[in-house]
């Protein structure tokens, strides 16, 4: 009896692995990230990129979930706070990785 690949290859919900975020012909892969205690994801083609750290700089009169903004290879950037943008309470002394969305997608 031989076995062909497709029967050889692990099934989740009736589907195979490649297959799991497959819409028509375009694979759609997401970035994941914690905030909160609960997890997120994006598409990850509206992610320009992921920051370490980044110096930001405040913006006086702005409101509270505009954090201030940041200078990205000469470009200024306005950093969000998405816990407060999503109403949850503000996080004491925990700083992170900043997520840089294109604006445009």
């Amino acid at each position: 009896m031989s076995t062909t690949i497709e029967q050889a290859v692990p099934v989740l919900n009736g589907r195979r692995p490649g297959d799991v975020f497959r819409q028509g012909d375009v694979v759609r892969r997401w970035i994941g990230f914690e905030l909160a205690g609960q997890q997120y994801g994006v598409p990850i083609l509206s992610v320009q990129e992921v920051l370490a750290t980044a110096e930001i700089e405040p913006v006086p009169g702005a409101i509270s979930e505009v954090l201030g903004v940041i200078n990205l290879r000469g470009h200024i950037v306005t950093v969000i706070d998405l816990r407060l943008r999503l109403g949850l309470p503000a996080a004491r002394g925990v700083s992170g990785p900043l997520v840089v969305f294109d604006g445009a997608t």
